[in-house]
């Protein structure tokens, strides 16, 4: 049944696609008759009659034998469209029974599964009974003949269609394994780089590519404890380094407490520039240091303007005492110029008083000598 149901489509369309094809080319040959027929009178009428005298007779001859081949054609082509005709009329009914017989079959199974045996027995006893017709047989060998050309026909096309789909794999697997490859070079380059993690991203797309493709198993189960250890010297490195800056933190704030202590030790002896350049070393060397910052711009300047201003007030208090002194000085000069005068006016009284009384003595020692001579 399922053979005939395949031929049936087929059939139909070939019986009466054949008969109008046919009917088509007789048409098209009694057309070209008639156009060369008139053709060749419309030739004969244009021509000299002197030429038609000499061409007449082997026209005739030629004209005569396409027409006899026309003719011959046109007979072979009716009797092979009547007979398509009739076989397409006997392939119509074959048809016809054929969709009896399924439509008996199908009825018989509906009934058998209700369970209604008798009624499915009649439906195919009836089925049966139309294909042993002797036009169905001929139909029935005739479907299952084209069923096998077309079974033939399908495995031949799967087996084109598979060897196309091995050829398309094939191409398919040799892309793929151009991409992985691309993939898994850049890997290896990268992980030889010491890369490991960009190395395990090209290793993981190209087995995504191409599963278990060459070594890169092999590097994505060894890249982990790559990582581990690649990860463990940065951080040892990472502590080497940051020991180093921390040593040389130490020792740069070393420099600055000495620098700083030797500064203000500098500035507790008022050398205040040999201060400055050491402190000024110190902010370059810690430019966050306060303290140094503090002496540059507060105390250095407030103790300079400080000594400044004792030593404008000891310069003061020494011209106050020089001048306290000179005028000392000037009176106890002039004391002593008013001490001498009464010492000279002492002297000049001791003097008159001395030659008072030595002219009194005189006048005396005149008058004994006198009152002595006298005597």
């Amino acid at each position: 049944m399922n053979m005939i149901s395949r031929g049936r489509a087929k059939a139909y369309y070939h019986g009466g696609g054949e008969v109008s094809n046919r009917l088509i080319i007789i048409a098209g040959m009694l057309f070209l008759l008639g156009n060369i027929v008139f053709a060749q009178g419309e030739s004969q009428e244009k021509e000299p009659p002197g030429m038609l005298q000499a061409r007449q007779t082997p026209g005739i001859r030629g004209y005569t034998y396409n027409l006899k081949r026309l003719l011959e054609q046109m007979e072979e082509n009716v009797r092979r469209v009547d007979s398509e005709i009739k076989e397409g009329e006997i392939r119509t009914r074959n048809e016809e029974k054929e969709s009896r017989v399924l439509g008996h079959f199908e009825k018989g199974n509906a009934l058998y599964k209700k369970g209604k045996l008798k009624e499915a027995d009649k439906q195919w006893q009836r089925a049966l009974e139309i294909s042993r017709d002797p036009e169905m047989k001929g139909y029935i060998k005739t479907a299952e003949k084209r069923a096998k050309e077309e079974d033939v026909a399908r495995k031949k096309e799967e087996q084109e269609r598979q060897r196309r789909l091995e050829a398309e794999q094939k191409e398919k697997e040799r892309r793929l394994n151009e991409q992985a490859k691309v993939f898994y070079d850049q890997a290896v380059s990268l992980y030889n780089s010491g890369d490991y993690e960009q190395a395990q991203v090209k290793f993981e797309q190209a087995t995504q590519v191409v599963p278990h493709y060459f070594r890169a198993g092999d590097y994505l189960r060894r890249i982990p404890e790559d990582i581990r250890k690649e990860k463990e010297k940065r951080e040892l490195e990472r502590w080497r380094r940051l020991k180093e800056q921390q040593e040389a933190e130490q020792a740069r704030k070393d420099k600055v407490n000495s620098i700083y202590k030797e500064a203000t030790s500098l500035y507790n002896r008022d050398r205040f520039d040999d201060a400055k350049s050491l402190l000024t070393q110190i902010l370059e060397l810690d430019p966050t240091h306060q303290k140094a910052r503090d002496y540059l711009e507060n105390r250095i300047p407030c103790r300079i303007e400080k000594l400044r201003e004792a030593e404008q007030k000891e310069k003061e208090r020494r011209l106050r005492d020089k001048k306290a002194a000179e005028d000392k000085k000037q009176k106890e000069e002039k004391r002593r110029l008013e001490a001498e005068k009464e010492v000279l006016r002492s002297v000049k009284k001791g003097r008159e008083k001395i030659r008072k009384q030595l002219k009194e003595k005189k006048s005396l020692e005149r008058e004994i000598q006198g009152k002595l001579s006298r005597m």
